[in-house]
């Protein structure tokens, strides 16, 4: 009976620890959480408030506080003083969604133009976010955000400043494979709020997410373009519309809960964070049929708009490379990680001795959309960006 006695203070501490134990596993049950990414999920997968401090590393904070009213497409951008593609992004975006369904996310941010591009948007309704912490976090503060419109939202869509949201349909065939989805002769591309709720009326309802169709803007001073540049706009046409493991996901917002740097590959209340393996190996993920027992196909598009010219592509690798800390020479490209082609062009670039026509030479090699693997080119008019929003030169 002592030794009983002794020992009862230490079997209560048991059971209150093997108690949590069974709480903490029935939480990780209920919300989907599984396989390798146990840690992750467990630490961020719940929405917070607003603006509670993450992590020591970065904070993201709502800089306004707009109503949130039911958004049938919640539209969330991240960028960092990009003030021209910004403008254009948000009056593209505005053409099908209201401006209290644009969640604009300011990256450490100083550049005066874009304030006021921001501040703009805000008038209008636009909800403006504040992110500060290195480039690595991007996933982490991007995901935080977006889960703030979970119950909000019945669709979320994380952007990039340089991709502009539109629908397609199929005039031509629609060519389905084991490894991806192809467009051919016959697509148009749509932008309204009719077509949108047309797309979304489409998408099954089997818990995956979604994969968008991903195209490459055509710059009209590529060869063999055969583009006469608009007096307003040189984007004219786009080509390569696939949908495969590198194109952009979207989810219902209930769903919703993870994205990646790039947005490739998300993850949902019930998959979990997603990666390359999730979808199939490799960065197009071809030969592998994963990508449809994993994703739902879609007829929403993300046209990648980088640049327009080879002015806007030196920018962008510029940039890329001065993110990444790219642009020192003993830089070896071939063991670097994240952000590997921006470090393989910006040594392209730096190897012309900045010669003007070794610089254009380098910009048709590494800078204008060829046909990408089991794809032919396919050229289709964006007359529907060009009527009211300009992506600029």
């Amino acid at each position: 009976r002592a030794w009983k006695a002794a020992m009862a203070p230490m079997m209560a501490v048991v059971a209150v620890a093997a108690a949590g134990r069974a709480t903490h596993a029935a939480r990780r049950r209920r919300d989907g959480r599984r396989g390798p990414h146990k840690r992750t999920a467990a630490r961020d997968v719940s929405p917070r408030p607003a603006r509670e401090r993450q992590s020591n590393s970065w904070a993201c904070s709502e800089v306004t506080q707009p109503p949130r009213r039911r958004a049938l497409l919640r539209a969330i951008v991240f960028e960092r003083d990009g003030a021209r593609q910004l403008r254009a992004w948000v009056a593209h975006m505005a053409r099908a969604l209201r401006y209290d369904e644009l969640v604009l996310i300011d990256h450490n941010g100083a550049d005066e133009e874009t304030i006021q591009v921001l501040r703009d948007a805000t008038v209008k309704g636009a909800h403006r976010w504040r992110c500060d912490g290195p480039f690595l976090f991007k996933a982490a503060m991007w995901s935080h955000v977006a889960r703030a419109y979970n119950a909000t939202s019945d669709y979320i869509f994380p952007l990039d400043v340089d991709e502009l949201l539109m629908t397609v349909s199929h005039g031509g065939v629609r060519r389905q494979f084991s490894d991806r989805t192809e467009l051919s002769a016959g697509t148009r591309v749509e932008w309204s709020r009719t077509t949108l709720v047309e797309a979304l009326s489409r998408l099954d309802r089997s818990g995956r997410p979604f994969k968008s169709y991903l195209a490459s803007a055509i710059p009209v001073d590529c060869p063999g373009a055969g583009i006469a540049a608009d007096a307003r706009c040189p984007l004219r046409y786009a080509s390569n519309f696939v949908q495969n493991c590198y194109s952009k996901v979207f989810a219902r917002g209930a769903e919703w809960r993870f994205t990646d740097t790039g947005n490739h590959y998300g993850g949902t209340v019930a998959t979990g964070p997603l990666t390359h393996s999730d979808c199939g190996e490799g960065r197009g993920g071809f030969g592998d049929d994963r990508i449809w027992k994993t994703y739902a196909s879609s007829d929403l598009a993300v046209l990648h708009v980088q640049f327009v010219s080879i002015r806007g592509w030196l920018e962008h690798y510029i940039r890329g490379a001065t993110t990444y800390n790219y642009t020192r020479r003993d830089v070896n490209c071939d063991t670097v990680g994240r952000g590997r082609h921006y470090c393989k062009v910006i040594r392209e670039i730096r190897a012309t001795g900045l010669d003007w026509n070794r610089l254009v030479l380098a910009y048709h090699r590494f800078g204008c959309p060829r046909p990408i693997r089991h794809h032919a080119r396919l050229r289709v008019p964006l007359d529907v960006v060009q009527q009211k929003a300009c992506v600029g030169a």
